[in-house]
């Protein structure tokens, strides 16, 4: 259960810090910070796929089709079905950027309208979470959305709402909140003899607490988080767009040593992407993403008040 509540945390973060930092006036600005972080590089790895694809090696994994219309949609983030009838885009990572991107544009439409994001978002995706039970694949994209995913978005809206109101757990609650449901899910799902459902909702709840539990005690003990862990946080979308081009690299290289231990494979590869990643960021993505960022303040700024570019 562990895998699913990792997953689940990085989707939480993205709507607390949203709903954390967030300018009720500055949808238009938000719209462009969001695009210019997340599209460069997903385009960029995008298109590196479709060219390995083009020019396939042994290297290359064939699980697409090459289509205009799929690999339109794979820019633009528009779900769309894969040949093995999975709604995944070219660059398979980018089926979770497809889920980022939706929230971004309702949060976006909750700037615009000038209402509360949380209970904005939270009235379209509950909806669309509790179909998710009945849907079918004859709903088409429609059930892409359909999915209980979307909850994480509002429970991390939901904890950055209660840590601007200063509402964080006693410090023994949030020790032993964090500790137990830490433990609950490292534990595998079959030893607690759960459906799917009740696995689903321990992970929800678990994943709830865990959160909101680390920021009671960062604020209650006034914790610094290491600028090492902060460099890691920063460069998170580097690590996680270019991992899946990295990793296979570690047991190819295990296997031309002929040395094959899997934890070891399993180490290399994570040594291997986060420095990977991280080199990634300074060289690239946090030069890009400035430049980008500093035209888009620019444009942003003189459509506002009415000046024309110098």
């Amino acid at each position: 259960m562990l895998l699913s509540g990792l997953n689940n945390w990085v989707i939480m973060a993205f709507g607390y810090f949203l709903l954390l930092v967030y300018n009720r006036n500055g949808w238009k600005k938000f719209a462009i910070k969001r695009i210019v972080r997340i599209v460069p590089l997903y385009w960029l790895f995008t298109t590196i796929k479709i060219i390995s694809l083009i020019f396939p090696t042994s290297y290359t994994i064939h699980a697409h089709r090459l289509e205009f219309m799929y690999i339109l949609k794979s820019y633009l983030f528009i779900p769309a079905l894969n040949e093995q009838n999975i709604f995944f885009p070219i660059y398979t990572v980018g089926w979770t950027l497809n889920f980022e991107m939706f929230f971004y544009f309702f949060f976006a439409i909750a700037l615009l309208l000038k209402v509360k994001p949380g209970i904005f978002i939270s009235i379209i995706f509950i909806p669309l979470v509790i179909l998710s039970q009945y849907k079918t694949n004859s709903w088409g994209i429609f059930s892409f959305y359909c999915d209980p995913i979307l909850l994480y978005f509002i429970l991390g809206m939901a904890i950055a709402s209660l840590a601007i109101r200063e509402l964080i757990l006693p410090k023994r609650v949030s020790y032993a909140s964090f500790a137990i449901c830490l433990l609950i899910l490292l534990m595998p799902g079959q030893y607690f003899k759960m459906n799917s459902v009740a696995e689903s909702l321990s992970v929800f709840f678990c994943s709830f607490f865990i959160i909101y539990a680390c920021i009671s005690i960062e604020t209650l003990d006034r914790i610094t988080v290491p600028s090492k862990l902060l460099l890691l946080g920063s460069a998170s979308y580097s690590l996680y767009i270019l991992h899946p081009l990295i990793v296979p690299f570690a047991p190819i290289f295990l296997n031309y040593m002929n040395f094959h231990v899997v934890p070891a494979s399993v180490a290399l590869g994570t040594s291997i992407s986060i420095l990977s990643g991280l080199l990634f960021y300074k060289y690239f993505e946090k030069p890009v993403s400035r430049y980008f960022a500093r035209f888009a303040d620019q444009k942003s700024t003189n459509n506002f008040y009415g000046v024309s570019p110098d």
